[in-house]
């Protein structure tokens, strides 16, 4: 028992070892880092086999930054396959490369695709989202994946390259040549803008059988406008909406459903 007058102190906590190294790993990469850029290195990343060579020593985040130059240069080498150099921009995501991998948006399909399922995936950037589609209709299923933009069609054919994917340069409309209900799921990951959304929604439901499904995403700031849009759309098809957040970005699920007495599609919704 300590005399009187004496003041009892709780006794200092060590940091755990673990967590102690942890933080001298972080600052003694940021450092590397900051010694790199002054030193002009520039740094190989390899992701199952393929090397990505950056042609600048500045970070991907700083490139991409409001105050960056909008775009990041890799020399990129794959197992198989001519190599080729890509431009990374605020648009055109690599998820070997990105902070924040575009496919996480893509998990929310995991629940609406089974098996055999024939797929779109419009706008489907690089690829890697169309990889994991392609994984999850398997073998008997197809998925069909568009994007405008030429270099990441072209990079998703090397770097994605799967039997049952094809990978299509065009807008996110080219579904004007497909048949009606052609596809079981449609996803749309940043396509639909309140600016296309009049436009674009009716294809992409037109396109989707009764009983499928739509799975869209859009920025926050424009989420509103575009939830606003999909009833006038669709309609007068069935159909029901469900959205969650996901990181600075809302995902929409519209669920088409068979008119009543209906025998085409299936309930497993």
């Amino acid at each position: 028992m300590p005399a009187a007058g004496t003041v009892k102190h709780r006794p200092i906590r060590p940091v755990a070892p673990a967590k102690r190294r942890v933080r001298r790993n972080r600052a003694r990469g940021s450092l590397l880092q900051r010694i790199g850029i002054a030193l002009g290195v520039r740094r190989t990343i390899t992701v199952d086999g393929v090397r990505y060579r950056e042609r600048s020593s500045d970070s991907l985040r700083r490139a991409l930054s409001p105050s960056g130059r909008g775009f990041k240069e890799y020399d990129v080498t794959f197992p198989a396959g001519k190599p080729m150099t890509i431009a990374a921009t605020r648009r055109r995501i690599f998820d070997d490369l990105a902070p924040i991998p575009r496919a996480r948006m893509y998990a929310h399909a995991t629940d609406l695709i089974t098996p055999g399922d024939r797929v779109l995936d419009a706008a489907c950037n690089t690829g890697a989202g169309a990889n994991l589609l392609a994984q999850l209709v398997g073998p008997s299923g197809a998925v069909v994946a568009t994007d405008q933009d030429n270099q990441a069609i072209r990079f998703a054919r090397r770097r994605y390259a799967r039997p049952n994917v094809a990978y299509e340069i065009g807008p996110p409309t080219p579904v004007a040549g497909e048949t009606d209900a052609a596809f079981d799921i449609t996803v749309a990951i940043d396509a639909v803008t309140p600016e296309n959304a009049a436009a674009l929604l009716p294809e992409l439901a037109r396109v989707t059988r009764p009983g499928g499904a739509i799975l869209l995403s859009a920025p926050i700031q424009s989420a509103e406008a575009v939830e606003r849009a999909i009833a006038p759309a669709i309609s007068p098809r069935p159909h029901d909406v469900r959205t969650a957040r996901v990181d600075d970005r809302v995902m929409c699920t519209i669920r088409l459903h068979a008119p009543k007495g209906s025998a085409a599609g299936d309930t497993r919704f």
